[in-house]
């Protein structure tokens, strides 16, 4: 299993000792995972995000889909980065126009929950053991 690490900003500040061990503790965590998937005869990519960084780990065509796959970096990076805002701002979202068909507050929630649901489903969620 070949590993690739990808910055997910243009930001490079050296980082800390300990989060050079997190790092290295989520690379062996992905590794030994894909490893044991990849038995299976099956196509593995893993993904992870850490302090802004975008990990990839798996079989050569699982890896190079997600490299295509710019959307899903962003995507995942984006979902990744607002579950570590406060509960607070992860809600504040700006008022639709005034000219919007009107949606009940207990509707907007269920959209927006079936939104995060699907996306969790498609994208398998953060790393949230570490």
């Amino acid at each position: 299993m070949a590993q690739t690490i990808v910055p997910a900003t243009s930001n490079h500040d050296e980082e800390s000792l300990e989060s050079r061990m997190v790092v290295t503790f989520l690379m062996s965590g992905l590794e030994s995972m894909c490893n044991e998937l990849s038995k299976s005869k099956a196509e593995i990519v893993c993904i992870g995000v850490y302090a802004r960084h975008f990990f990839v780990v798996g079989t050569e065509r699982g890896k190079a889909f997600v490299n295509f796959r710019e959307d899903i970096k962003k995507d995942f990076t984006e979902y990744c980065i607002k579950e570590d805002r406060p509960v607070e701002l992860q809600r504040t979202k700006t008022t639709p126009p005034v000219n919007r068909q009107r949606v009940d507050a207990e509707e907007l929630e269920t959209l927006r929950k079936s939104v995060e649901d699907f996306f969790c489903f498609c994208y398998g969620g953060c790393f949230k053991f570490l």
